[in-house]
This record gives C-alpha cells, structure tokens and sequence, in this order.
C-alpha cells in the first residue's frame, strides 16, 4: 500500500491513515508553518481524534493549546544545501558509497520514474521488510501524486530504488521515502540522497531533511519503554546511524501530538495494528 495524502484549502499536504477510529499522520501538513498550523486545525476538525508523528517545537506548542498531549519523539537531521557537494566530497563514507554504486553501473537521475517499475520495486521492497512490519511502516508516498518530487537508480535500464520527496515550504524539502530493491548495489541509497539534493539546489532551493528519526537524541522512561517495546519490529540505531553517516548540519527535535479524545494507550495501540497489518485488516 502507499500512504494517502490529504489536502488543506491552503495546499498542504498531509500523508495520513485511519487505524482504530483514529488518524495517524506522518509529521504535520507540508508547506509554510504559519500555513501547516492552520492546515492542521482544518485536518482536526474534519478528521476528529488524530496523532502526528513528528512536528516542531511550535507546532507541538499550537496542539497543545487545543488541548493536546505531546512529548519529544526524536530529531530530524537537515542539510544546508549549498554545501552538500563539498560534505560528500569531503566524506569518505558518503563519496566512497557512491562511487561504488556507479562502478556497480548505477545511475541516479533526479526526475519521474515510470509507475509500473516503482510498484515493482515497491513490492519487491515491502517483501523483504519483516513480516511483522508490513503496514504503516512500509507504507511510502504516492509517486503518482505531481506534488511528489522523485529520484531513480537504474542498473542497465533497470529500476532497482528510488527516493521521493515533498516540499515543506519555500525553500525546503522532505525525503519521506528511500525505496530500494533487496539485490541494490550497496550505495544506492546514497546515490539517491545525493541525486535529490542536487536537484533541490539547483531549483534554489536551501535545505532538505530526511524527516523524523525516532528516539534519536531522546531520553527518559518513555523513550526507553519505546525502544524496549518497538525495537524488534524498528531499527532504531540503524537509522540513525545511517543518516548520521550522511553528515547533516544540524538536527532538528520533533515532537509527537495526540489530539481529540485519544489517550496514549490507545495511541500507542492503533500505532501498533497500523505497524503491523496491512490496509485491508484496519478499522
């Protein structure tokens, strides 16, 4: 399945799914934050009980104000786009990866990819998640939607991944998705990155993230209960790490907001059947 985006009268979007008669979305509405915090009192008061997963200090802040219970849920890493060239050149790790992927003979193009080898290597994806985490965390963007920025890693004219984006606001892009074939050549996913990156430059655009990273520079009872709980079905430090390696300017916190009448504990367990069951099982 891929993640249904909703759509504000201002234009922002907002990836989000229905589990348990509550609303799960992936961060707050895309686009300007004086716009999203106005897209989400719209998403509210249409969609009832909702949880975000990862919005900032002053989204949080607004939520809260409407009653809502929040807490930190982890960080996202951002880069500074003008110097994104010279940290790959600068990395071993990132222009090593890279450069191996391009001897394995992969091209990475920012542009659309065709829908039906997107699904391919979607399927072929979701396949090799665990079979425990089949729903909402393998559940990506709609390539098809025109808001959806795409980059491909072809082989010889093969699809074998590719990343898709969402613009935040003037200036500034999310990654939501990095999708790539189980037999990938390693550094694909970092040839992605870098494709994307470029292009985002070059539109002139000035920073790009590649969204939440749970847990990452978090601490307390909550968070330690999540890794306990969560950890078999979620690499956390996998993710983390991974993105670390990438070398981000800065990370940013985000928060996780529960609004209308949902406690965390049926949060938490709308959460868990949406990690775990596919679409068709919810309700």
């Amino acid at each position: 399945m891929t993640l249904p985006l909703w759509r504000s009268t201002e234009g922002c979007l907002l990836p989000a799914i229905k589990v348990h008669g509550i609303w799960l979305a992936t961060g707050a509405p895309l686009g300007p934050e004086i716009t999203s915090l106005a897209a989400m009192d719209e998403f509210l008061s249409l969609a009832g009980p909702s949880v975000f997963f990862g919005v900032t200090e002053a989204q949080a802040s607004h939520l809260a104000n409407r009653g809502a219970w929040t807490f930190k849920l982890g960080s996202e890493p951002v880069w500074k786009l003008n110097a994104w060239q010279e940290t790959a050149r600068s990395s071993r790790s990132i222009e090593g990866q890279i450069k191996r992927a391009q001897r394995k003979g992969v091209i990475g193009l920012a542009g659309p990819v065709h829908l039906q080898d997107a699904a391919e290597v979607l399927r072929s994806w979701q396949a090799d998640q665990p079979l425990r985490v089949q729903g909402f965390a393998a559940s990506p963007l709609d390539v098809s939607h025109s808001e959806v920025v795409t980059a491909s890693a072809s082989v010889d004219g093969r699809l074998v991944g590719y990343a898709a984006a969402v613009q935040r606001g003037p200036g500034s892009w999310v990654v939501h998705d990095l999708i790539r074939k189980p037999d990938a050549p390693n550094g694909t996913n970092e040839l992605l990155v870098s494709s994307l990156f470029e292009h985002f430059y070059d539109i002139g655009a000035e920073e790009a993230s590649l969204g939440l990273t749970p847990l990452a520079g978090c601490t307390g009872l909550k968070i330690q209960a999540l890794r306990r709980i969560a950890g078999p079905l979620y690499h956390f430090s996998g993710i983390e790490g991974f993105r670390q390696k990438l070398k981000p300017t800065e990370w940013r916190p985000l928060w996780l907001a529960g609004c209308g009448d949902v406690s965390q504990v049926r949060a938490a367990a709308a959460l868990g059947k949406a990690l775990i069951e596919p679409a068709a099982d919810r309700s």
